[in-house]
Parts: C-alpha cells; structure tokens; sequence
C-alpha cells in the first residue's frame, strides 16, 4: 500500500483503493498523512507546498462576508434566548401575540422593540466598520455590545 497527495485535487489517494491517479501526485508516508489529518482535525488546513507536497498551514482569515454572516448569526441566537427565557420558543414567537389584546401583548412588545433596537445598533456599528472607524467585532464583542433586554420596560436599553 501507498499513499500519496495531489496538489491539483488537494486530495489524498491509496494505491489499494485508487487505480487512476492525477499527474501530480507525490508518495507520502502513513506517518506524514496521520500528522496531516491531526492538523487538520485541530483546525489547520493542508495545502501544497512549492513541490506539491502537502503541508499543514493555519485557516486564512475569515471574510468581511463571513464575519457579518457569524456576527448576524450570534445576535440572532441572542435575540431568541432572550425570548426562550421569558417563555417563548424564539423571538418570531412573540408577534403573533402583539396585534391584539391579550396577557402576552405587553412583553411581546417590550421584546420586539428590544429586538429592533439591538439590530438598529448592530446595523449603526457595521456601518462604521465599512467606514473604517471601528474594526469588525467578533461575533461574541458584538453579541457583548447589544442593548441589555429589562422587562418592563417596553423594550427600551438599559
């Protein structure tokens, strides 16, 4: 049995298993392909190296894209958890109780405005990252930096 990596697939192949290989294909050991997927499980990435031998690299840097996508990601799962603990399975939950009169009208309300105030400010401070005044936050700093939900209070920051 051999293994071998290609650089032209950032794959791996077995000769028992793999009849065909790609041109580019290098021969590597057990030892180096075991050491390879470790890396890689704790969050390296394998790429080839100037010969085409694979080689553990850290992760590039995330996106501007993917930064808004996990910030947008973590305010949401904030906005729901705030809802969950005041009883309802997530904040869409809350507007079917706020259009007509009932014992949930008012904390649906404080919940909802809550919540649009803690976009309004996420949205205000995005913009200031497109600026080029304030860097992007991580998905925790900007969960950190939301308005604080107090009940009663018609949804207003504390």
């Amino acid at each position: 049995m051999a293994l071998y990596f290609a650089k032209s697939t950032n794959g791996f192949y077995d000769s028992e298993i793999n009849r065909a290989l790609p041109k580019d294909a290098v021969e590597i050991t057990p030892a180096t392909h075991q050491a390879l997927m470790t890396g890689q499980s704790q969050g390296q990435v394998i790429q080839a190296d100037s010969t085409g031998a694979p080689v553990l690299a850290a992760p590039p840097a995330p996106t501007t894209a993917q930064l808004e996508a996990a910030i947008t990601q973590a305010i949401q799962a904030e906005i729901d958890a705030t809802a969950k603990a005041h009883g309802y399975d997530n904040m869409n939950a809350t507007a079917k109780y706020i259009g007509f009169a009932n014992p949930f009208q008012a904390e649906c309300i404080a919940l909802a405005t809550w919540c649009a105030a803690c976009w309004q400010q996420a949205y205000a401070y995005i913009a200031t990252v497109t600026a080029g005044k304030n860097p992007m936050p991580t998905p925790a700093e900007a969960v950190a930096m939301l308005p604080a939900y107090t009940a009663g209070t018609a949804g207003a920051p504390a």
